[in-house]
């Protein structure tokens, strides 16, 4: 039966412990909400989006001027506590789920900028985040120990990526000039980290760096973007967005920048070629368009500054055990390997002289046949991340009929009993045994075992039961 446990561990996990008011809070929210969106959609639909169709018609289009920032795509991400990202709208990356103590992230990118002289790193705000962020530590920080480019050609098939030397690191915000300042993120150094506390938390914050050398290749560019945050605990950034320029940018701000298919999109637009516009390339100019309606821009504010205000579950962080790649292990001090691969059957008791493999079984005098057994055990579908022996044990303890349910039921409600009236109906709580005290109440016991089977196992109306008897 100990196999049921060999791949468990213990780990911690944030729950809502009152889920009830959360979805009161949240109905609120949503309804005082809705109308600002509707109200949003329905300018869209009745003014925007004519208007977009005429602009788009009357060659206007083609004045539109590109931003000095362009945003590449992202088209690749990994995070080395498997961190889960999500590509938003305005070309950044939110970030959620594990948040090791040290992460590190890295991001492909594509570009067609040329020479690229600079790249900015924006470290956004977000609802979802600590403090709204920008960073996931639990105070909204985070501390950019390391930031990395490497940079090849995608045209040339033989091309290698080369690192590229970044300089004159310059911030919206630095925690401090020294160990916290935007120039620690390119120093070599893993005990120092760009970070913006001390004024910097729950606002979009953003750093740039200058090539020392500016990158001057035909054609398309595949830029490897490598973070890390080593030097405190949990410390990511939560929500970064990347973009290069072609000039040195003197301006340090946050909130700008072209998307790098609004180019691609203008070149068809400055041809007279507007029909050769895909729906992604048409929602980008109308995106640009809608920043030149007051209307629009004011009915948008109200939703974002809304969307602000809105609730979030009250997480308790809880300690558990369970299984799977994706769990993250609370270590004690005492212990050694966090869990071993498999059980064994040892001769003599001795860890050295390890026999079979011990597979999952039951006490064979709370079954009513050894074949049984197999009823009881679950095999996990393919998708799922733990072994399910935990759910077959749990079948086997709640069976009434063939067994150990029955047992369980009567230890569980006399245990109950002693906890409300100080002796137990059988006065050895641990020992229904042959040494064990007989109960005081028999029919009492297995009265009260029957409507904890009745109640589906749930304590609470056994212990109103028992105080209202």
């Amino acid at each position: 039966m100990l196999s049921t446990f060999t791949t468990t561990v213990r780990t911690e996990i944030e729950l809502d412990l009152d889920p009830e008011q959360y979805q009161k809070d949240k109905a609120v929210f949503d309804q005082a909400h809705a109308p600002l969106v509707k109200a949003l959609q329905e300018y869209e639909t009745s003014s925007v989006e004519p208007a977009f169709i005429k602009w788009l018609q009357s060659g206007k289009a083609a004045t539109v001027q590109l931003d000095e920032w362009i945003v590449p795509e992202v088209i690749g991400h990994t995070s080395k506590g498997k961190a889960r990202f999500e590509k938003l709208d305005d070309g950044s990356v939110l970030v959620s789920g594990p948040n090791i103590n040290q992460d590190s992230y890295t991001f492909t990118l594509r570009t067609s900028v040329n020479p690229i002289r600079s790249i900015r790193l924006e470290a956004l705000s977000h609802r979802s985040l600590p403090k709204q962020g920008p960073g996931r530590a639990v105070n909204g920080n985070f501390s950019l120990t390391a930031f990395k480019v490497n940079a090849k050609s995608v045209e040339d098939k033989k091309a290698t990526a080369v690192e590229l030397k970044l300089t004159n690191a310059r911030a919206t915000h630095e925690q401090n000039q020294t160990t916290l300042s935007a120039a620690s993120a390119i120093d070599g150094q893993y005990g120092s980290g760009w970070a913006v506390d001390l004024g910097g938390i729950g606002k979009d914050q953003a750093v740039i760096f200058d090539l020392e050398k500016p990158l001057d290749q035909a054609g398309e560019t595949e830029l490897t973007i490598s973070m890390s945050f080593t030097n405190n605990v949990n410390h990511s950034i939560g929500r970064p967005r990347f973009s290069v320029s072609n000039t040195t940018v003197s301006e340090i701000k946050t909130g700008n920048g072209s998307p790098e298919a609004l180019s691609q999109a203008l070149q068809f637009v400055q041809e007279g070629k507007p029909e050769k516009l895909s729906a992604a390339q048409k929602e980008i100019l109308k995106r640009q368009f809608e920043q030149q309606d007051p209307q629009w821009i004011t009915l948008k504010e109200k939703v974002e500054t809304h969307l602000k205000t809105e609730p979030q579950p009250a997480l308790t962080k809880v300690m558990i055990c369970s299984e799977g790649p994706d769990i993250k292990p609370v270590r004690h001090h005492t212990q050694g390997k966090d869990f071993f691969e498999e059980t064994y059957h040892l001769t003599r008791g001795d860890t050295d002289q390890k026999g079979k493999v011990a597979s999952q079984g039951f006490l064979q005098v709370l079954m009513r046949t050894p074949q049984q057994e197999e009823s009881w055990i679950e095999a996990p579908p393919e998708s799922a991340t733990t072994s399910y022996r935990r759910t077959s044990l749990a079948n086997w303890m709640t069976d009434t009929q063939q067994g150990a349910g029955a047992l369980l039921a009567r230890v569980m409600a006399n245990r109950l009993w002693q906890h409300h009236i100080g002796t137990g109906i059988v006065a050895t709580p641990n020992d229904f045994g042959l040494q064990g005290d007989r109960p005081t109440h028999p029919e009492l016991l297995e009265y009260l075992a029957n409507q904890l089977i009745k109640y589906d196992w749930q304590l609470k109306p056994l212990h109103k039961e028992i105080m209202l008897s």
